[in-house]
């Protein structure tokens, strides 16, 4: 038989109040109101497993009224806030027993906003320009609100999401640009989320009339083996524009955009300052942002490659590559097998230029180096833009970041040059200025330190830094031809100048060595070494060419210099020229046939090779048989010929000749055809003046026109429209005839047209005016002593008849003398008497 316990206890449970997840366990404690007879089992659950887990059950021992347990707290990378657990103990017919217990998140809630230090209002779109961080995951998609603190520099998305599961988003910059002249603005941008610190960063909006820094400046800073004849040069800053590359600055912490190559032993990484390269070089923080690209080789050789293929607008002034690297070459040296490039390539890998190769003699371990490189020749293509490591000898690190390729559009920049032998240059010593990136100084001092800087200056300026040179004494060698006679030897003589000399003993070595020209066929070989001693300025030497008779080309042999002591090499090498000057036989060059049309100028330049000597020139001429008007310039061989309307159509034989003002006359002649087409010309319509007439007036010329072709063309002449009621013209005879009436009253616009049966019909046309006027009214009648005067409207110019009778059945009779109207009434005056009644009209006289 059962017996069921039917006494009953409260049951309860102790907790720490609050807790963190880096604690790991707690200890609770179960307490029963009444101790059991009996072991009785208490089952624990816990509202949340996912923060906290607790044993299934523990044990109350007979007798005893608690029991301790453990809870451990779950530490994950969530971002799970403070959140409140509770804990229940239950034992079937008890009373239950809760407890809760806060547990801090130890993720900390803090936003974490990267922007670029500086952006260009050039810029436009900053894709993925910006990123919001938090420190660790959500569970959810958690919105961010971002704002700019002046949207007319700089405008964010308003929403932007990071993704459950994520720790970051990247968002775009968009800079608007204009024309004003800011300089240099501090945009702030916010970020803020619910639950979430509100952060803050800002980036320097930079205007357009701002140049960029200048960079790669030459020579390198505190060298001392200058020439005492420098060349200053540097390169436009980089920054300006669009970029049109795809995660150049490797933010995306990958490689997205790029496509990498190489063998087993070689491999590109993006990398945070943190990895060690396999070559025991020391760990390189990036030179900008968060990541960089490292190049490296576990073992040698090793080949790597990293490129991406861009479309380059065709609507830009300039498109710039940059980048920045830092090269760390174990060999010591580059060669061929030992060096890093920077290959322009089209997209089926053929090399289109190499902007940027290591040299034998540069810098083996060097720091970052900013460099650029212009790509406007190539825009409107696709290009690919490969960055390459050979490392067949050793150890080669290659450090790459900010990788750019920009389409800009920018002011033009003028560059201020300050040289001074002061360490700080003021503006006094403006050197000059230019829109180049290069200035040649001559005649500078030797062993004197010189401190130059470059101002680049638009409606702002930005000052570059203050480098420092030196100059030694410097050699320069001239080059030399000749001609190389027909028999003997003649002296090429050499000249060797020594500028910038302070007195002491300067020597060079120098020596002969082949090109086309060989020793001991064409000169004798010859070596040596030229001192100079203080004050000295000037050494010659000579080489022995040797002469003959054989019709041969221009050969050239060269002098090295070497071994230069308290000097510096301008050029270490020259060029000796023998020239040929045994006479050839002039060769013009052929001439393309060509088709033309009547009327149309045809032009060509004819070319010919003969002697190489001007004191042997050639001279150009055309045989006879050329047609009429053609000629040629007898010295430059420009042939001109513009055909009449006579000859056309046509087909024209024309021989050119070229010859050499030698003994005997060498020449060379070439025949080619023109073929003139006829063209049919427009006529040309005589000029028609325009006419002021009263109403009822008969208007009437004859229009002439001439056409030029030959053979003539049947002329038709027409009126335009528009014209006048009751106007004509003969089609044939150009008869133009028109009765005025009182409706016409006003300016009449009136257009003949001319047009040829040629092929195409073409047509020439005069407008002309003509304004009726209405007839002439008598307007007043005036008593003159023994007659009296008439006034009327008039037409200025015009010529009037004032007839007059006494009866109204007589016959009219004319006043004496006409009237030609001076302005717009006209006058006469009848002095034959007064009568009773007198009649009186007035005519035009045509």
């Amino acid at each position: 038989m059962n017996v069921l316990d039917n006494e009953s206890a409260t049951l309860s449970i102790i907790l720490p109040g609050s807790a963190s997840e880096a604690d790991g366990t707690i200890q609770g404690i179960i307490n029963a109101s009444a101790a059991p007879d009996n072991d009785i089992t208490v089952s624990l659950a816990s509202s949340d497993t996912n923060t906290i887990q607790i044993p299934p059950s523990i044990t109350i021992s007979a007798g005893q009224t608690s029991s301790v347990f453990t809870a451990t707290i779950l530490n994950d990378t969530r971002i799970n806030w403070d959140r409140s657990i509770l804990l229940t103990a239950h034992v079937a017919n008890w009373i239950d027993g809760t407890a809760a217990v806060l547990i801090h998140d130890d993720e900390n809630t803090n936003l974490t906003l990267q922007l670029p230090a500086q952006a260009r209002q050039s810029n436009g779109t900053i894709t993925n320009g910006g990123r919001v961080l938090i420190q660790g995951i959500v569970a959810t998609n958690l919105s961010l609100s971002l704002s700019s603190s002046d949207t007319t520099k700089l405008q964010v998305p308003a929403l932007i999401t990071i993704p459950s599961g994520q720790t970051s988003a990247f968002f775009n910059l968009i800079l608007p640009n204009n024309i004003q002249t800011n300089g240099t603005q501090s945009v702030q941008v916010t970020a803020s989320a619910m639950g979430f610190a509100t952060v803050g960063a800002s980036v320097s909006i930079i205007d357009s009339q701002t140049p960029p820094l200048p960079i790669y400046l030459n020579p390198p800073n505190l060298t001392t083996n200058n020439p005492v004849f420098v060349q200053l040069s540097w390169r436009p800053g980089v920054g300006e524009g669009v970029e049109q590359l795809v995660n150049g600055t490797f933010e995306l912490g990958d490689l997205t955009g790029w496509s990498t190559t190489g063998n087993t032993n070689a491999a590109f990484l993006v990398e945070d300052g943190t990895i060690p390269p396999a070559s025991g070089d020391i760990v390189s923080a990036p030179f900008s942002g968060g990541y960089s690209l490292l190049g490296e080789q576990s073992t040698v050789p090793g080949f790597l490659e990293l490129s991406q293929d861009i479309w380059l607008p065709t609507n830009v002034p300039s498109v710039t590559l940059s980048w920045v690297d830092m090269i760390r070459n174990f060999n010591g040296s580059f060669d061929t097998n030992q060096q890093f490039r920077v290959e322009i390539r089209n997209t089926n890998n053929v090399i289109l230029a190499v902007p940027f190769k290591t040299e034998a003699g540069d810098l083996a371990l060097a720091e970052w180096t900013q460099r650029s490189a212009d790509l406007t020749p190539y825009k409107g293509q696709a290009i690919r833009v490969a960055f390459v490591v050979d490392a067949s000898q050793d150890f080669f690190d290659l450090h790459l970041d900010e990788i750019s390729i920009r389409a800009a559009n920018p002011p033009l920049t003028t560059y201020d040059i300050y040289l001074s032998t002061n360490s700080l240059p003021g503006a006094p010593d403006l050197f000059g200025s230019t829109t180049n990136t290069f200035c040649t100084l001559s005649n500078l001092n030797a062993f004197q330190n010189y401190y130059w800087q470059i101002v680049a200056r638009r409606a702002s300026e930005t000052p570059g830094p203050i480098w420092s040179f030196s100059c030694l004494p410097t050699l320069l060698i001239n080059d030399v031809s000749l001609r190389e006679g027909n028999s003997g030897t003649t002296n090429a003589t050499f000249t060797v100048t020594l500028a910038g000399n302070n007195g002491q003993i300067v020597s060079v070595s120098f020596s002969t060595l082949d090109g086309t020209a060989n020793a001991p066929a064409d000169y004798t070989t010859t070596n040596g070494t030229l001192t100079f001693n203080p004050g000295e300025t000037s050494k010659t030497f000579s080489v022995r060419v040797k002469g003959d008779t054989n019709n041969e080309p221009d050969e050239t042999f060269f002098i090295v210099l070497s071994n230069p002591t308290n000097a510096v090499l301008a050029r270490a090498q020259a060029t000796g020229i023998i020239l040929n000057d045994d006479l050839k036989q002039p060769i013009l060059a052929g001439i393309p046939n060509a088709v033309i049309n009547e009327l149309t100028a045809f032009v060509y330049t004819n070319s010919a090779t003969g002697s190489s000597f001007s004191d042997v020139p050639l001279s150009y001429s055309l045989d006879a048989g050329a047609p009429a008007g053609a000629q040629i310039n007898s010295q430059t061989g420009i042939f001109t010929w513009t055909p009449t309307e006579a000859q056309g159509p046509g087909l024209y034989a024309i021989t050119v000749r070229v010859s050499e003002n030698s003994s005997p006359p060498r020449s060379d002649a070439k025949t080619f055809s023109i073929t003139v087409n006829e063209v049919n010309s427009a006529p040309s319509l005589g000029i028609i003046s325009n006419l002021t007439v009263h109403a009822g007036s008969l208007v009437s010329f004859t229009a002439t026109a001439v056409d030029g072709d030959i053979p003539t063309n049947h002329l038709i002449f027409s009126l335009g429209a528009g014209a006048p009621s009751g106007a004509g013209i003969g089609a044939t005879n150009g008869f133009f005839s028109w009765l005025t009436s009182e409706a016409n009253e006003g300016t009449n616009s009136i257009t003949v047209l001319v047009t040829d049966d040629g092929s195409p019909n073409l047509t020439a046309s005069r407008t002309f005016t003509v304004v009726v006027a209405p007839r002439p009214q008598i307007n007043s009648f005036a008593l003159n002593g023994a007659g009296f005067c008439i006034s009327w409207t008039a037409i200025p110019g015009m010529t009037y008849r004032v007839q007059s009778k006494n009866t109204i059945y007589g016959a009219w009779l004319d006043l004496p003398g006409l009237v030609t109207a001076a302005s717009p009434m006209a006058q006469k005056c009848d002095n034959s008497g007064l009568s009773l009644e007198r009649f009186y009209r007035i005519q035009l006289v045509p």
